[in-house]
């Protein structure tokens, strides 16, 4: 898997349809300069993670395992659209995925996004998604939702790329088991 050196679109635009009013990027990245994250163990958003397709419409924020966190994680978890965190290992390297469901009531603006057709996203989105970001009228992240008259392609399929094997704990308990048998005939 290729990490990103800077946020991708997944991120910039999704990210906002969970976040609760009043939040912003720092709330979720923890990130000391949002166009720096790279410092921080905060790596990048995605929309879909091969290894779990049944997790449909969801944003996945990927975070470097080995480093601590400066945001606490139970904030993460207390956000109503949070519906799993869990584990991967990938290139040798553990990472820690949130999950977070796209609620119901922002799929049309969740469609125009994966389009590419930001011009047609709900007018409270687009507020939350330049509120998110704390970006003004000159930004261009402004430009794109509100003044743009053209759609700007679809963004592409950001995903988390299968990660190396894990043992599930059914292997674990296998493995311990046969290091016991194969103590207890040495003994014998």
């Amino acid at each position: 898997m290729v990490l990103k050196e800077t946020l991708n679109s997944s991120l910039l635009f999704l990210l906002p349809l969970v976040a609760e009013k009043g939040e912003t990027w720092l709330d979720y990245t923890g990130a000391k300069n949002l166009y720096s994250t790279r410092d921080d163990s905060f790596v990048n958003g995605y929309n879909i993670d091969i290894n779990k397709p049944w997790l449909d419409r969801h944003i996945f924020l990927l975070f470097e395992a080995a480093i601590d966190l400066d945001l606490p994680l139970s904030k993460l978890r207390r956000n109503e659209n949070f519906k799993s965190k869990y584990t991967v290992k990938i290139n040798k390297v553990f990472y820690v995925i949130y999950a977070y469901r796209i609620p119901d009531e922002k799929e049309k603006s969740y469609r125009h996004i994966l389009d590419g057709d930001y011009r047609h996203i709900s007018g409270d989105d687009k507020a939350d998604i330049i509120s998110f970001w704390e970006e003004g009228v000159d930004s261009l992240l402004f430009h794109s939702l509100y003044r743009s008259d053209k759609t700007l392609g679809k963004i592409e399929n950001e995903e988390i790329y299968e990660v190396d094997y894990l043992p599930t704990r059914e292997d674990i308990m296998h493995a311990i088991m046969i290091k016991d048998e194969t103590k207890n005939a040495i003994t014998c």
